[in-house]
């Protein structure tokens, strides 16, 4: 693998540590996700405010995915420096 390839999923993989450990997206994920099954809740939801609700969990669930495999890529992208480093 290309160190400029290594030294750029190490980044990102830090940035994403830092936006998964940080308290407000943590939040955020909770907010989002709270008020969500809070409107599901609601007896009165429509087909398209329920279809709307779903998109939204969806992306919800989506960004947090990706940023998890940042995350993980960076952790992988961290051992291959230290096996290099070895040889």
């Amino acid at each position: 693998m290309e160190e400029d390839q290594i030294e750029r999923e190490l980044r990102e993989g830090r940035e994403a540590q830092m936006m998964l450990e940080s308290p407000l997206l943590q939040a955020f994920f909770e907010h989002q996700r709270s008020q969500m099954l809070d409107a599901l809740d609601n007896a009165n939801v429509n087909p398209e405010t329920a279809e709307e609700i779903r998109k939204i969990w969806q992306a919800t669930n989506r960004l947090q995915k990706h940023l998890t495999t940042y995350l993980e890529t960076g952790k992988l992208a961290s051992l291959q420096l230290e096996q290099d480093s070895m040889h």
